[in-house]
């Protein structure tokens, strides 16, 4: 089985040494530099990685973040390339794909769709299968702060992955592959249609689905 989070590292690495430790990303006021900051800490600072999550720790990311990005850019790259050290299990072979498919994919995008004039990747079938799969057991958690019912279709299936509450409707959110799971994160830059009464429609596009 192909390691989809490894490729996709692999080529993210190769795009952010392609567009520079400078260049835009679609994270509000992080560089491409920031970005990278962002991943080693992720895999190499646990403590740092807390605020990721909780707002009480954000100073302390920051801080560690910052001391990560003044690093030389070519050193950030390794760390980058090379992942989590042999300590953090997140760098097994079987977590790896499992915990950082989603990470790698999603940067990924974000440095390639922070470029102007970009157009969506093609990707292969069977990344599109492992994402949607992926989704369809994520998406819950992902979407729980929705007010009404959501369904994603990428055309070909869909996922439920928010019950209408009682008193609203359910929204259909159609679009990519990509374009749900970037959405499913909280990204803007995507081209979604919604189907729905129009205030469930509304409800649900102003959903924060960052994790």
């Amino acid at each position: 089985m192909t390691n989809w989070a490894s490729y996709e590292r692999r080529q993210l690495v190769e795009l952010m040494r392609d567009r520079g430790p400078q260049a835009p990303t679609l994270c509000d006021g992080w560089t491409v530099k920031d970005l990278a900051a962002h991943i080693a800490i992720r895999e190499r600072r646990p403590d740092a990685a807390l605020g990721i999550i909780f707002s009480s720790a954000t100073g302390h990311t920051k801080r560690v973040q910052d001391d990560y990005a003044n690093k030389p850019w070519e050193e950030l790259m390794h760390l980058v390339a090379v992942g989590a050290p042999l300590w953090n299990p997140m760098g097994f072979p079987g977590i790896d794909n499992t915990a950082n498919l989603f990470e790698m994919f999603v940067h990924h995008e974000d440095v390639h769709r922070a470029a102007d004039q970009w157009k969506p990747r093609e990707l292969q079938p069977e990344l599109e299968q492992v994402l949607w799969k992926r989704l369809s057991s994520a998406g819950r958690l992902m979407w729980r702060r929705a007010k009404v019912g959501i369904v994603l279709d990428n055309g070909t299936s869909q996922i439920i992955v928010k019950q209408a509450p009682k008193g609203f409707g359910s929204v259909t959110i159609t679009g990519t592959t990509s374009d749900l799971v970037l959405a499913s994160f909280g990204r803007q830059q995507v081209a979604l249609t919604y189907s729905g009464e129009p205030a469930d429609v509304a409800i649900a596009k102003t959903t924060n689905c960052s994790v």
